[in-house]
């Protein structure tokens, strides 16, 4: 099956054709599993970080 896959950035302009990617997953797939390889799509588009905050920075 085909899936798209899309994602949005709310505070920045980006062209239409950059916020989607169609993947090929197995027919077969679950529910859970057409989640969980969307998701690795959608996540691979942005980056993260934290920290944790010691006593001094709070």
């Amino acid at each position: 099956m085909k899936v798209r896959v899309w994602w949005s950035y709310p505070e920045v302009y980006t062209r239409p054709e950059d916020r989607y990617e169609d993947i090929e997953l197995p027919d077969d797939y679950t529910e859970e599993e057409i989640k969980r390889e969307v998701e690795e799509v959608a996540f691979e588009r942005f980056e993260y970080g934290y920290k944790i905050l010691t006593e001094e920075e709070k």
